[in-house]
C-alpha cells in the first residue's frame, strides 16, 4: 500500500479532499472534514486511479449531466484573495471546452471556475485555465497552453492569488507559463459562495449545469494559501514514483536477497528531466532533436542554433530515457544560443551550468561562452586547459568583466575518457567563489583569478553567445571548437547545492538502487498504517529488480551510508562486544 500521495496532499491542509476510492454508492468522502459530496447523475465508480501504487479508484464522468456535488465549503469563498489552490488528476481525450469544477453564484456575482479547453479564452484553446471574479471589481483569469487532451493521467494543480493578481499553474509537476487575460483589483474583497461547488461541472444558478466535463478524475483538493513549486513536486512525485511494499528485517537481522518485481510499473516523466526543472534552469537544451538546426530550449525561449552541420540523434547520456544527444567535430561545429533577454544582468545572486559531456580529445575546448558585443564581459567554461594554461583534463570557469574584474579557478578531472560524465558549476560573484561538481560530488577547485568586486555590476550578453566554441565574432573569429558529444545542458541563475547536484546525478541511474540514494525526500520510510516498509523505485519501465544485500544489516546498512555521505571526520559505530577500543 502506497499511501504517501494521500500523506503528501493531507500536509498541504485542504478544505477539501476527495479521493473518489469509493466503489460504489452516491456518497463522495472528504477524508479531510465534513465536505463529503454528493455522486450526481449517475457517475461512474471503480475505475483504475492514477496513482501508481494506490489500489484507490477513479471516477469518469460522462459530458453530459454527471458531477459531484460538495457545498459551499463554509467562508472558503471569503478567503479567495489570499490564495485558493485546487489540486486534481485528469484523464480525457476531449479537446472541447468542459468545467472540471467551479460555482457561478449569481445571488453574490461570486464566481470560481477551473476549465479545460475553454473557448472563452479564443477559439481552439487547449489546455487548462482559472477563473476567478466578484461582480462589482472584475475578475481575474489566467491560462496555460498545452496538448493535455491525450487519454493520459496528468497532474494539475491551479492557484489563483488575487492579492498579487497572479495565477501559478502546475502540471505533472512542472510550473507553465501563465498568460494573463484580465485582472481585477489586488485589494478585491469577497463574498462566500451562496450556491453549491461542483466538480466534473460549474453550477451557473441553483437548477443549471453547464459545461459537464467528460473523462476520469481522481484526488480532487480545494485549499486556502500559496503554494510552491516544492510542495506541489513533492504531489507530483508521490503520484508517479512506483513504490513497494516488503518486509524489512528488524536491525541485526540479516538477509541474503529481496526480489522486487516491478512489472509494468512506468513513470510519466523522467526523474532526470523533473530534478533539472525543479532548479528553475533558464535554458534547458535536451538535445533529443533527430533533424533539423534547431536545438529547443525545453524551458525558456532561447532555442539554439546548429552551425556547419552538427550531429544530431547520437546515443543519450541517460541510458534508461528515450532521447538523444549531438556531436561536435572540433573543426567547425558549435551552436549559437542568443543574448538570453536579461539573463547576463542578473548574475550578481550565482549562475549555474551543467550538463553531460563525453570526450577524448586532449587539446583545449569550449563547452559554454557567454559574451557581450563589446567582449567587455565574459562567462566561459573549458575543457583541457586554465585560463592562463593548457592542462589535460581539466575543467575551468572564468566570468571576467572589464570595469570589476575576474573570477577564475579549474579542477583537475580527468575527464577525457570517452564515458559520459555529468558536470556541474556554480559562479557566485556576490561571495567570488567558484565550486565544480562532476558525477554528482563536489572536486576540489584551483583558483586562478580573484579580482572580482563583491559588488560588481553585470551587463547582458550579446548575440556571439555559443554552445562549443569561444565565439571572438566579428574581432578574431572562433577558437577551441568541441570535440565530443553534449547532452542535457541547462544554465540557470541562483546557486546550486551538493545535494541538489547529486539528486540529478542519481536521478541519471534509474536502475541503480541503493540504501542511501535520495530518490525521494525519504527514499525508504515505514508506512505508519500497515507499518511495512517502503522502498521507492526510480526510473522508466523495469520488469524487475533483484537487490542483493550480500548479508549485511539493511537498517544499519542505510544510516551508515547516510552519515558516510556527509564525509564525518570521525565516526564510531560502537559496535565492538568486547574489549576497550571503540
Amino acid at each position: 500500500m502506497d499511501i504517501g500521495y494521500a500523506l503528501a496532499q493531507e500536509a498541504l491542509a485542504p478544505m477539501g479532499y476527495w479521493r473518489f476510492g469509493e466503489a460504489s454508492g452516491t456518497t463522495a468522502y472528504d477524508v479531510m472534514t465534513t465536505h463529503d459530496g454528493t455522486y450526481t447523475n449517475g457517475v461512474d465508480l471503480g475505475h483504475d486511479g492514477a496513482l501508481n501504487g494506490d489500489a484507490d479508484t477513479a471516477a469518469y464522468f460522462d459530458g453530459i449531466n454527471d458531477y459531484v456535488n460538495v457545498g459551499t465549503l463554509g467562508d472558503l469563498g471569503s478567503h479567495m484573495s489570499s490564495g485558493l489552490w485546487t489540486s486534481f488528476w485528469i484523464k480525457t481525450s476531449r479537446t472541447s471546452s468542459m468545467s472540471i469544477m467551479g460555482c457561478y453564484d449569481d445571488v453574490n456575482e461570486n464566481n470560481f471556475n477551473v476549465s479545460m479547453n475553454s473557448t472563452d479564452i479564443y477559439s481552439g484553446f487547449r489546455g487548462f485555465s482559472v477563473n476567478i471574479g466578484y461582480g462589482p471589481i472584475g475578475g481575474l483569469v489566467m491560462y496555460a497552453s498545452g496538448s493535455w487532451s491525450d487519454s493520459q493521467w496528468h497532474h494539475v494543480v491551479l492557484n489563483p492569488v488575487v492579492s498579487d493578481a497572479s495565477v501559478y499553474i502546475w502540471v505533472d509537476g512542472v510550473r507553465q507559463t501563465s498568460i494573463t487575460k484580465n485582472i481585477m483589483s489586488s485589494s478585491s474583497v469577497f463574498t462566500n459562495f451562496g450556491y453549491s461547488i461542483l466538480i466534473g461541472a460549474s453550477l451557473y444558478s441553483p437548477s443549471t449545469i453547464i459545461q459537464p466535463m467528460t473523462g476520469y478524475l481522481d484526488e480532487v483538493a480545494i485549499g486556502l494559501g500559496v503554494l510552491t513549486d516544492e510542495q506541489v513536486g513533492t504531489l507530483y512525485v508521490h503520484g508517479t514514483r512506483p513504490s513497494i511494499g516488503f518486509a524489512m528485517p528488524y536491525a541485526g537481522e540479516e538477509t541474503a536477497s529481496i526480489d522486487v518485481n516491478l512489472t509494468g510499473w512506468h513513470h510519466m516523466q523522467s526523474s532526470f528531466d523533473y530534478q533539472i526543472r525543479r532548479l528553475n534552469p533558464t535554458s534547458y537544451w535536451k538535445f533529443d532533436e533527430t533533424s533539423g538546426t534547431t536545438a529547443s530550449d525545453s524551458v525558456g525561449d532561447n532555442d539554439a542554433t546548429h552551425v556547419n552541420g552538427v550531429t544530431v540523434g547520437a546515443d543519450s547520456a541517460l541510458s534508461e530515457v528515450v532521447g538523444a544527444a549531438i556531436t561536435l567535430d572540433g573543426v567547425d561545429d558549435y551552436l549559437t544560443i542568443g543574448s538570453m533577454g536579461t539573463f547576463g544582468s542578473q548574475m550578481n545572486g550565482g549562475i549555474w551550468a551543467m550538463g553531460w559531456i563525453k570526450v577524448t580529445d586532449s587539446s583545449p575546448m569550449i563547452l559554454l561562452f557567454c559574451r557581450d558585443d563589446a567582449l567587455s564581459q565574459t562567462l566561459s567554461i573549458a575543457l583541457n586547459t586554465t585560463a592562463d594554461a593548457v592542462r589535460e583534463g581539466a575543467l575551468s570557469c572564468l566570468l571576467s568583466n572589464t570595469t570589476y574584474g575576474t573570477l577564475g579557478a579549474y579542477a583537475d578531472l580527468n575527464i577525457n575518457d570517452s564515458i559520459w560524465h555529468h558536470v556541474a558549476i556554480l559562479v557566485d560573484p556576490s561571495s567570488t567563489t567558484i565550486s565544480i561538481w562532476m558525477d554528482g560530488e563536489a572536486v576540489a577547485v584551483t583558483t586562478e583569478y580573484d579580482t572580482l568586486s563583491a559588488s560588481a555590476v553585470f551587463s547582458n550578453f550579446g548575440q556571439y553567445s555559443s554552445v562549443g566554441v569561444y565565439n571572438y565574432t566579428p574581432y578574431g573569429g572562433l577558437f577551441q571548437q568541441f570535440n565530443g558529444s553534449i547532452d542535457e545542458l541547462a544554465i540557470g541563475l541562483g546557486t546550486i547545492s551538493d545535494i541538489q547536484v547529486a539528486n540529478i546525478y542519481l536521478a541519471s541511474q534509474p536502475k541503480f538502487l541503493t540504501w542511501s540514494m535520495p530518490l525521494v525526500e525519504k527514499p525508504i520510510y515505514q508506512d505508519n498504517e500497515s507499518q511495512e516498509w517502503v522502498l521507492y523505485a526510480h526510473g522508466e519501465t523495469i520488469s524487475s529488480i533483484n537487490i542483493n544485500t550480500g548479508g549485511y544489516y539493511l537498517q544499519r546498512s542505510l544510516l551508515r551510508n547516510t552519515i558516510a555521505r556527509l564525509n564525518p571526520y570521525a565516526y564510531w559505530q560502537l559496535d565492538e562486544l568486547s574489549g576497550s577500543v571503540a
